[in-house]
């Protein structure tokens, strides 16, 4: 099990001056999260690594760097719920259904009972289609997942505004 250089143990929290992550991570701070700058972006707008020949997040790959082995059943949840956030500090454990209890209460999914209901309006979705940003610029702009911006402009979702 590794450990953050500077973290006299696994169970204290590294600070700002000391997060040292063993893989080469870059981020930058913005307010108290550490902004993963340095990988690949998932579909689902996670950072991603591969780590025994296998992608995992970032956020989980830390969280094992810090704390130890995430238990099988068990998802890593973000505090902030900033999905490009890596500060240890906000990554906690929790089951599935914890995760979308949180999703629910902050707003960040529909709740079964809105359903049709969406997060973006159609002048954003048309937005989102004529601009030249790049995916990634629009999902960090409009706080959605990089597969809803693909979607978007492929068509593949908001048919109805094509």
């Amino acid at each position: 099990m590794g450990r953050l250089k500077g973290v006299p143990n696994k169970y204290s929290l590294p600070t700002l001056g000391t997060f040292r992550p063993r893989k080469k991570i870059a981020f930058r701070v913005e307010g108290e999260c550490f902004i993963c700058t340095s990988h690949a972006i998932s579909l689902q707008g996670y950072p991603v690594v591969r780590k025994y020949g296998k992608l995992i997040t970032v956020s989980k790959h830390i969280y094992e760097e810090c704390f130890g082995e995430v238990p099988k059943g068990q998802h890593i949840r973000h505090t902030c719920d900033n999905q490009l956030c890596i500060n240890p500090e906000h990554l906690i454990l929790g089951s599935h259904t914890d995760n979308m209890h949180d999703m629910i209460a902050r707003g960040r999914a529909k709740h079964p009972s809105m359903k049709g209901v969406h997060k973006l309006s159609d002048e954003e979705v048309l937005a989102i289609r004529a601009r030249n940003e790049s995916n990634l610029d629009c999902m960090k702009k409009y706080g959605i997942a990089l597969r809803t911006v693909i979607y978007i402009r492929t068509g593949k979702t908001h048919k109805d505004l094509l």
